[in-house]
């Protein structure tokens, strides 16, 4: 019988997103010439590129249920997307 993975809440895990933004360099988060958009925003960019930020992330959504894996293709996908591909068979 395969043994369950224990869930761990992702907000106790010792992640250190502040000692790493604390390392980010000076960057534009909003330009003046153009409404907000945190698209364009270098200093998110430059956050979500460090890899603490992305396994944080990434922990996140597969705790909250919004990605699930499939073990046979070895991909993580949407949950909303498997829902849609059920609707569609």
């Amino acid at each position: 019988m395969a043994k369950k993975k224990k869930k761990v809440d992702v907000r106790r895990r010792p992640y250190k997103i502040g000692e790493v933004a604390k390392n980010m360099p000076e960057l534009v988060h909003k330009y003046n010439y153009v409404s907000f958009d945190i698209m364009y925003s270098k200093a998110a960019e430059w956050l979500s590129n460090q890899p603490e930020c992305r396994r944080m992330l990434f922990a996140w959504a597969k705790e909250k249920g919004g990605i699930i894996y499939d073990e046979k293709k070895g991909t993580w996908t949407g949950k909303n997307v498997l829902e849609d591909l059920d609707f569609l068979k």
